[in-house]
């Protein structure tokens, strides 16, 4: 029986309520400290993750063999942009040229690197490859020593065919097996709207490339853009959702090292004074870094890089300090 002191309830049943909001209030603060708790140690978990992908990808360029296998966790999917690695709970920005699915979960990848070239070192690009996927370039015969001749790694899944083998019915009986492919055509593409209608499964995407303009367009958005160099297009293969942006970062990279090398050029000259026979070239080698350090044109960038490549060699041969 609950016993009414003059004043209302007894101390008694005051000191209980108490008790049971105070109780109430302490394990409902337990149960939401938990779960942050529990969302900030896995958020952790995803970021060293995120850190531990990225020096996997960076201890590639600095071993003999530019090739491994990466697996990802059952719970974790990460997704990649231009500029970042990212998962539902964190976020790792990279200064690294990956090409790769927009978003990867639990398969096996390949991881290759390729050093980009133009004319000089740049930078080391990456590619990750699921293992489920192949690339087929059919070439033109005009584009055949271009096709053979390409420095394709031994582990990375591209077969490369004259055009006149190409017949979709029978892609269509290859390509069972696979989650996702690959066409690239050099030259003509034939009908590509017509080609992934037919082709509906795997996951596919279609490449014409142009060697004459030096562009690839990718389909079925028909939006075409530059490559420059081998290792270049072997991204718009494996990484056709960052390859824009990447684009964009490789030639501002490639502005920076060209000042780089201007430098180095006017270094060059005082070092070895008027007089030297090297002037010359050194005197041409600093307009066409110039050139090189600003323009975005792609024609001009091409034009530009193969005179800098021709006048190194130049260089070399008058027994000239090369530029680099």
């Amino acid at each position: 029986m609950i016993l009414m002191s003059k004043r209302g309830f007894s101390s008694d049943l005051f000191i209980w309520i108490f008790a049971a909001v105070a109780g109430a209030l302490l394990f409902l603060f337990f149960i939401l400290w938990a779960g942050r708790h529990a969302d900030t140690s896995s958020t952790v978990e995803d970021i060293e993750y995120l850190r531990t992908f990225e020096q996997q990808l960076s201890s590639l360029s600095t071993t003999d063999s530019l090739s491994k296998t990466l697996t990802f966790p059952r719970d974790l999917t990460i997704h990649m942009d231009c500029a970042s690695f990212f998962t539902d709970k964190a976020q790792e920005a990279t200064s690294l040229f990956l090409f790769s699915p927009a978003t990867l979960t639990e398969q096996s990848y390949t991881l290759l690197g390729k050093p980009w070239h133009f004319p000089f070192y740049t930078d080391m690009l990456y590619y990750l490859i699921p293992k489920d996927t192949k690339i087929i370039l059919y070439y033109e015969p005009q584009a055949a020593s271009f096709a053979t001749s390409l420095d394709v790694p031994s582990s990375m899944p591209l077969v490369s065919l004259p055009l006149s083998s190409y017949s979709a019915q029978r892609l269509q009986q290859e390509l069972k097996s696979y989650q996702s492919a690959t066409l690239v055509f050099v030259g003509h593409a034939p009908n590509p709207t017509t080609l992934l209608a037919t082709l509906r499964s795997p996951s596919l995407n279609v490449l014409e490339v142009d060697l004459a303009r030096s562009v690839v367009t990718f389909y079925p958005e028909q939006k075409e853009y530059p490559y420059y160099g081998e290792a270049h297009l072997f991204g718009a293969f494996f990484g056709p959702t960052q390859y824009a942006c990447h684009t964009t970062r490789l030639v501002a990279r490639l502005h920076q090292l060209a000042t780089l090398y201007q430098h180095k050029t006017t270094l060059l000259q005082q070092k070895l004074g008027a007089g030297s026979s090297c002037q010359s070239f050194y005197g041409q080698a600093t307009s066409l870094l110039r050139t090189l350090s600003t323009t975005t044109d792609a024609t001009l960038l091409y034009s530009t890089t193969t005179s800098l490549q021709n006048l190194n060699e130049d260089l070399e041969s008058h027994d000239c300090p090369t530029i680099y």
